[in-house]
This record gives structure tokens, sequence and C-alpha cells, in this order.
């Protein structure tokens, strides 16, 4: 059965819309609601990369405003190393991609970008976030070299560049992956690896007597 329908003008439908949005806010139930509605607002506009609401809206300093979105590519940050440990490379990526939009000085995730895009199987993608780095010969780029070497199938040249890194960094290895059984990091040869860590500190303790 087909009922009767009645074609607004674009005026009355707009007042209309208007009328009901302030219906609702006038309702217990938004009221409840709107802090979170306020934050979900910040969010979507920081991801956007704009800061209305907080320079025009709470009239916040310049120096706030920056905090504001330093945090928020901290959270996408740590969302990404996350998603890492389950391996989900990809949703990684995306979030590794956002931090280096805002921030392309973050060394850390641009590495850990380049790793991710190797795990998706997307090469070329890889190599072209393996450039520009703040640190042109620091331990996130020679870990991303490392990287790129076992995806090549250089897995000795990869594994001699990650012993090198333990050696130089010896706390480096906790945050970089460095570890047996990191999904990230399965192609190095661990027997290899622990023959040349075992020279070392076999060295050491020479050196010490």
């Amino acid at each position: 059965m087909n009922k009767p329908s009645t074609e607004l003008p674009l005026a009355v439908y707009e007042n209309l819309c208007w009328y009901c949005a302030f219906i609702k806010r006038l309702s217990p139930f938004a009221k409840a609601a709107a802090p979170a509605d306020f934050i979900i607002q910040l969010d979507m506009e920081l991801e956007n990369g704009r800061d209305d609401t907080l320079r025009e809206v709470l009239k916040f300093p310049e120096e706030v405003i920056q905090f504001y979105r330093r945090e928020h590519v901290l959270g996408r940050k740590v969302k990404a190393i996350d998603a890492i440990h389950f391996g989900r490379y990809g949703e990684a990526l995306t979030n590794f991609d956002y931090v280096l939009t805002i921030d392309p000085t973050a060394d850390t995730s641009r590495a850990l970008a380049v790793a991710c895009a190797i795990e998706i199987g997307n090469m070329p993608k890889a190599q072209q976030l393996n450039t520009n780095y703040a640190i042109g010969d620091g331990r996130w780029k020679q870990w991303a070299d490392g990287k790129m070497m076992l995806a090549t199938n250089a897995i000795q040249q990869g594994t001699e560049k990650y012993v090198s890194l333990a050696k130089k960094y010896p706390t480096f290895m906790n945050s970089a992956f460095i570890a047996q059984g990191n999904h990230i990091l399965r192609k190095i040869d661990w027997v290899t690896y622990s023959k040349l860590m075992q020279v070392t500190n076999n060295t050491a303790s020479s050196n010490s007597k």
C-alpha cells in the first residue's frame, strides 16, 4: 500500500532539521552525553589536522594546542605499536602514516612503518618510507635497513645488522623487537645471531680479567 507523501521546500526542511536538533539538545539525555560528544568532536578535528574548537572556541594559546596535537599523535603511535604486537600490520601502518603526516621527524614511527609495509607486501611503500629520517644514520634507520635486508633474503647481512645494533645500543633491543619470537623480525638467523652475540660477551669477559 502506497502512502501519500509531501515534498517540503528546502527552506522548510532545513528549519525542521534545526528545530529537531534543538529539541534533542534540550533533552536530559543530550545534556548527559554532551561531554562525550565534545570529546568526539575534538578527536575528529585533530584526526583531520584541524584545531578550530581548541583555537576559536576554547581560545587556547598556541603552546597548549601543540601539546594536544602531540598527545593525539602519541595515542596513534601507541595504537600502532599495539597492532604490531598482534600482527595487524595494515592497521599499524595506517596509524604510523598519520603520525608521520603530523610529525615527519618521528624516526621510530618511520622505521616501524617500513616494516609494516614490508609485512603487507608493499615494498614500493616501504622504500618510499625508508628515506628522510631526522637522524640520517641513526639506530632506527639502521633498524629499517636491516628489515629491508631480511625482506630481500639478505639474511646474513640483516642478521649482522641487528647484532651490530644490539652491541652498540644494548637497551635498544627492548623497544626495537630484537628478540627471538617477535614475528616482525622472524627472518633473523637466530642461531648466527646468538653465536655473534656470544663472541661479544666472551670478549668482554676476557677483557675484564
